[in-house]
Order: C-alpha cells, then sequence, then structure tokens
C-alpha cells in the first residue's frame, strides 16, 4: 500500500477535491460523521477533517484487513451508497441554500469516489500479494517435483538402454553365428537357414 503524499495529491486533483472543497468537508465534519457506518476505522465515508495520506493509509489498512478477513468490496460500497444518501439527505436539510447543499455534496462524492478508489488499490494490493505467494509457492512445487522426478528417471532409462542392449546382443550373436542370408520380417531379423 505504498501511497505516497504525492499520488494522493494527484488523485485528488483528478476528482476535482480541491483545498476548499477539503475546507468545506472539515466544516460539514459533524454532519458527514454522523453516519453510523464512517469513521477511519470502519467502512463507509470517512469521517470530516482533511483527507491527509494518514487518513488515506489508514483507510487503505481497513480495506485491507476486511478483504484479508473475507468482507468482499460490495458490502462496503453498499456502506458507501448508504453513508451518501443520509449525508446528501442531511446536507439537504441542515443548508437553506441549495446551491451550498449541492456544492457541499459533491465535494461529498468526490471524497466518497477518492475512498472507493483507494479502498479497490488496496484490495488489488493485497491480492497481488496473495497471487504472487501463490506463484512463489508453485515454482518452489515444479522444481522439486522436476528435481525429486530425475533420480527414477535416470534409473527407468538405464534399465531400459539395459533391456535394450541385451536384446541387441542376443539378435546380433544369434545372426552372427549363422551363414546364409537374412531378411526382414515383422518379428524381427530371420535367418533364412534355421536349426531345429
Amino acid at each position: 500500500m505504498g501511497l505516497t503524499a504525492a499520488e494522493l495529491e494527484l488523485r485528488k486533483r483528478r476528482l476535482g477535491l480541491d483545498g476548499d472543497e477539503e475546507l468545506r468537508m472539515s466544516e460539514l465534519g459533524d454532519l458527514i460523521a454522523g453516519r453510523s457506518g464512517g469513521g477511519a476505522g470502519s467502512p463507509g465515508l470517512p469521517a470530516g477533517g482533511p483527507y491527509d495520506l494518514a487518513c488515506a493509509v489508514e483507510r487503505q489498512r481497513v480495506a485491507a484487513a476486511q478483504d484479508r478477513d473475507g468482507v468482499g468490496i460490495e458490502p462496503y460500497l453498499a456502506d458507501c451508497c448508504a453513508s451518501l444518501v443520509e449525508v446528501g439527505e442531511r446536507l439537504a436539510g441542515a443548508s437553506s441554500d441549495p446551491q451550498d447543499a449541492m456544492r457541499a455534496f459533491l465535494s461529498v462524492l468526490r471524497l466518497a469516489f477518492l475512498d472507493i478508489g483507494l479502498a479497490v488499490d488496496a484490495r488489488v494490493a493485497t491480492r497481488d500479494r496473495a497471487l504472487q505467494e501463490a506463484t512463489r509457492e508453485l515454482e518452489t512445487f515444479t522444481y522439486a517435483v522436476a528435481h525429486d522426478l530425475r533420480a527414477p528417471l535416470r534409473a527407468f532409462i538405464g534399465f531400459s538402454e539395459a533391456l535394450m542392449g541385451t536384446r541387441r546382443t542376443a539378435w546380433t550373436s544369434g545372426r552372427g553365428h549363422t551363414s546364409g542370408s537374412s531378411r526382414r520380417t515383422a518379428g524381427g531379423w530371420a535367418s533364412s537357414s534355421r536349426s531345429s
């Protein structure tokens, strides 16, 4: 989860989440944090305040822990959606100016997208590490199997060669002591003059 401050700022810029919106989020902290599922240690929207690197890293840590515990992304996204609905309703009820309420809600929405992106990144990183570990285990197993099969395979090849050499010697010795012409048959080499 090696998120840097520069990467976090870049993500914020791409979403249009600027300093004014973060200040607005800090001012709306109680309204946003009023959601029971929110907060730094749980799913849903993060509590109000600056979404700085420490907050982002904590949110990624929570997402990775949930992934390790087998909690899928679906409950997290459902909680985010429920949080957005509740926050939107609270903002609409708390503001006398609909324009301000809409701007505040858009700020919350941008924050939610930022948070969802970080959570997905954390889950992908967790799964990537698991995949790398499984790949290493498979490589180790493959090497061990290949190494362990060398000795039996050499013995099998040696035994096969010994059998083939004995058979060849028998064919050659049988042919070498008889006179006459030899011909190839379905059963191997046969001598034209056979003794009874």
